[in-house]
């Protein structure tokens, strides 16, 4: 369970965890756009705390649990 840091955004924070588990630069993964649209993923979490979402990207799949969690585990 990570969660965002100073002024990331979720999608940017994504993307950055991602690329963790990966173990690629951010810039090496395709772009988040190609898989949800990052700013209404933004506004989607912001705007419910109390959600629950996940999707895949790139070949893991993120949950994020209301604002301040994000899980990343290889997809099935």
């Amino acid at each position: 369970m990570n969660r965002p840091h100073g002024s990331e955004s979720i999608s940017q924070h994504v993307v950055f965890e991602v690329a963790e588990q990966a173990n690629v630069q951010p810039n090496e993964l395709p772009p988040l756009y190609d898989f949800i649209d990052p700013d209404a993923l933004d506004t989607v979490v912001a705007s419910n705390p109390d959600l629950e979402l996940s999707f895949s990207f790139a070949g893991y799949r993120v949950t994020i649990d209301g604002e301040d969690s994000i899980q990343v585990r290889e997809d099935d």
